[in-house]
């Protein structure tokens, strides 16, 4: 049984091309910057992430005219916001007036919380963050509530949720400015970006979500609310991120409930979410096998890792 890798080992497999020439980086995480290079191999048969360099040459007409409108923000930088950074909001956004429009809300979001300037893939979010806000959330739930970690380094992130594990009436009382969500979404993408741009493959994360033993007596409308907002903030901010929501130990009335209505909902939600028992069926099994190798998946979703909570790290 393997130990899941770290999010800041950089080792490329032997088949992948060396980086000849250094790219500039644009930001403290970045190890190698080659995302325009041969990408590495994909990791198995249901492994379909695409290329990078494909996808800028899909797009290069658009990325040229969001970075010609770039061009004139003051806080613009051709090295921190290049081809790959544009490329995620026009993938995102289609149009090029929104993508340009997201692109400089989020220019001038990272300016303001100073994110450009830290690397923070090593002090993932939890209990022993250095991040206050983060550890005060950490304190009000069980240790296994929220867990964030990159088990396979050339793939991506993994978060498991465990809702039944959060106190909400705790996690209310966190004042607003340590609220640490912006703080869960920067650190994914540090390490989603330093992955994307080492292997040349635009790499997204999942996450699961266990409905084990949850009651709705437990929400607090303040804290879904809190969550909500943040959420719809960090949605242009953070495009490409995620690729499924797997949720496991659903009511069986909620399952039927969902194929019923399943075909009227709108066909990119019903992409990513996904109501899963891996560990009965083998079909439904195989999807989180895309993300995550059999040996680093733990034995509740039907994998071979045994450790429990999952290793939490950067």
């Amino acid at each position: 049984m393997s130990t899941p890798e770290t999010a800041t080992t950089t080792a490329a497999p032997a088949t992948a091309t060396a980086a000849t020439t250094p790219s500039p980086s644009p930001g403290p995480w970045v190890d190698e910057n080659r995302y325009m290079e041969e990408p590495f191999p994909l990791v198995n048969d249901l492994d379909d992430r695409p290329a990078v360099r494909d996808l800028i040459e899909q797009h290069k007409e658009k990325i040229q005219k969001v970075r010609t409108n770039l061009e004139q923000d003051p806080l613009y930088d051709p090295i921190k916001h290049d081809a790959l950074w544009i490329m995620r909001y026009i993938l995102s956004h289609k149009k090029v007036d929104k993508a340009t429009t997201a692109a400089k809300k989020f220019i001038l979001y990272r300016k303001q919380k100073q994110l450009d300037e830290a690397d923070i893939r090593n002090d993932p979010p939890g209990l022993n963050c250095k991040v206050e806000g983060v550890r005060k959330w950490w304190a009000c739930n069980d240790n296994d509530a929220l867990i964030f970690c990159h088990p396979d380094q050339d793939r991506g992130v993994v978060m498991f949720l465990k809702l039944k594990g959060i106190d909400q009436n705790k996690v209310a009382q966190i004042q607003d400015d340590e609220w640490p969500f912006w703080y869960f979404m920067e650190w994914m993408f540090q390490v989603l970006d330093a992955t994307t741009r080492r292997t040349g493959r635009l790499t997204k994360g999942i996450r699961f979500v266990d409905l084990g033993a949850f009651s709705l007596r437990q929400n607090n409308r303040e804290c879904i609310n809190r969550n909500a907002k943040n959420a719809r903030e960090c949605q242009d901010h953070y495009p490409q991120m995620l690729a499924s929501v797997y949720v496991i130990h659903v009511i069986a009335i909620f399952q039927g409930a969902y194929r019923l209505i399943k075909p009227l909902l709108p066909k990119r939600f019903v992409e990513k979410l996904n109501i899963i028992n891996p560990v009965k069926n083998k079909k439904e099994k195989a999807l989180l096998l895309k993300h995550i190798s059999e040996e680093n998946l733990p034995i509740r979703f039907g994998g071979l890792f045994e450790e429990w909570p999952y290793p939490s790290h950067g």
